[in-house]
Order: C-alpha cells, then sequence, then structure tokens
C-alpha cells in the first residue's frame, strides 16, 4: 500500500468507467481532479499508471490506439 502522503496519486473510476478522479496530496493539502467523458470510456489495464500514462487517459489517448513515431 501507498502512503497517501507521499506524493503518490490515485485513481478513481465508475463503474461504467465513464468518469476518472485523481486524489493526491501536494503537501499543502488534498487535491481532486476528475474528468466525465460525454462520449466513449477510459481505457487502461494497468494497477499503475505512470505520469506520462496518466496525462494520456485524461487527454483520451488510449494505449492500443496510439501510435509510435520513430
Amino acid at each position: 500500500t501507498e502512503d497517501v502522503l507521499s506524493g503518490a496519486a490515485f485513481l478513481f473510476v465508475n463503474r461504467t468507467k465513464t468518469i476518472a478522479k485523481v486524489l493526491l496530496w501536494d503537501r499543502t493539502g488534498w487535491c481532486v481532479v476528475g474528468k466525465r467523458l460525454e462520449r466513449g470510456r477510459f481505457e487502461f489495464s494497468k494497477e499503475e499508471l505512470s505520469i506520462r500514462e496518466l496525462e494520456l487517459l485524461f487527454d483520451g489517448i488510449s494505449r492500443k490506439n496510439r501510435v509510435r513515431s520513430l
């Protein structure tokens, strides 16, 4: 388990995967960031996400639709 005061962010998604909220402690208090999708669903399969993967998730970019540039 993570220490909630360590700077770790915690992602919560509703059952239908249309609403996501991130909870984190920023040394001065709790921050909650949320996003509700008008269409589609949040897609992720990992228990731990990097900051970049979290950004992509909130931008609506799914891992399976991503194209690598060379």
